[in-house]
């Protein structure tokens, strides 16, 4: 357990280097393209590394929650899809728009902004639950991600082009890998720990600085009332739902926490991807994601009275 001064200094770090990514996106004529070096270094190398380490620390036994943990990531997923619905069918909204915000209701920010609050308040032990989310919601936005897109989009992309790029997400398949290992009784090697172990702490903070370089903080007023409509149900709604019922299931307490906190997260950024792929309103979906990220901030310092 953590000391407070402890859980103040990693606070008071995570909202450094958060805050480090947002003045090189404003002061950085190269932004972007450090956000796709950034990116393509955490989600190819740096995150699939830190799974495998994860996995092969823990215990076989450890896995045998793996059918609570994936049937409660598709409930929080689909649950945010239905409500999402229920709202449409009493306001009058354009299919790009509802497209949209179905996405950014349905799929949360798994990875850049979960796994740093996760080992922040969990631990790397958390990872590893981490990882298995991840690798569902991967499995939804291949399937239900495009058939959002397929429906309320204009622009008839390729399905198939999007299934294969999820199947072949490096976390994906360092997970599918790592747990047959893991099952079969294989431990990381001595020699290969403190590297690992030192890309752990890496992997948090360029996840936090890549959260950062991402946000745009010029929310126009167009579409407002929308966004926060989106960010009711993702942020607050489905929250409440599942930290009521997640006590109830037969989990682990650190599994539980992870989850918890899984529910607060705002909109993933890849909605955003997925809404300039099928023709949606890409902007919404960026507004909706952006103003999530802002407001759930200045919560995260509390997360230890909810989750600790």
């Amino acid at each position: 357990m953590q000391t407070v001064e402890e859980l103040a200094f990693r606070l008071a770090l995570f909202y450094v280097v958060l805050f480090l990514g947002v003045l090189a996106n404003k002061l950085y004529s190269r932004a972007a393209l450090l956000n796709q070096l950034s990116t393509s270094l955490l989600l190819n190398i740096m995150l699939p590394a830190l799974i495998i380490y994860t996995f092969l620390s823990s215990s076989a036994s450890s896995l045998v929650e793996i059918p609570t943990i994936i049937l409660v990531v598709v409930l929080m997923h689909v649950t945010g899809t239905g409500l999402a619905l229920i709202r449409f069918r009493y306001t009058s909204i354009e299919s790009k728009q509802k497209g949209a915000l179905l996405l950014t209701a349905t799929f949360t920010n798994s990875v850049f902004l979960a796994i740093p609050i996760i080992i922040i308040f969990v631990g790397t032990i958390g990872v590893q639950v981490a990882a298995i989310c991840a690798v569902v919601q991967m499995v939804l936005l291949s399937t239900l991600g495009v058939y959002i897109g397929a429906i309320y989009g204009e622009n008839q992309t390729d399905r198939r082009k999007h299934i294969r790029k999820a199947l072949l997400f490096p976390p994906f398949v360092a997970t599918l890998i790592t747990i047959p290992l893991v099952l079969l009784g294989f431990s990381l090697p001595v020699q290969l720990e403190p590297v690992l172990s030192a890309n752990n702490t890496i992997t948090t903070y360029l996840a936090l600085f890549i959260v950062g370089l991402g946000l745009d903080t010029r929310v126009s007023t167009g579409g407002l009332k929308r966004a926060l409509e989106m960010i009711g149900i993702r942020q607050v709604m489905i929250p409440i739902i599942f930290f009521v019922v997640l006590p109830l299931l037969p989990l682990s307490d650190f599994v539980t926490r992870v989850l918890l906190i899984q529910a607060i997260m705002p909109a993933a950024v890849l909605t955003v991807v997925y809404s300039e792929a099928f023709d949606l309103d890409a902007k919404l979906a960026a507004m909706t994601v952006t103003l999530g990220t802002f407001l759930v901030l200045p919560a995260i310092p509390f997360l230890s009275l909810l989750v600790g």
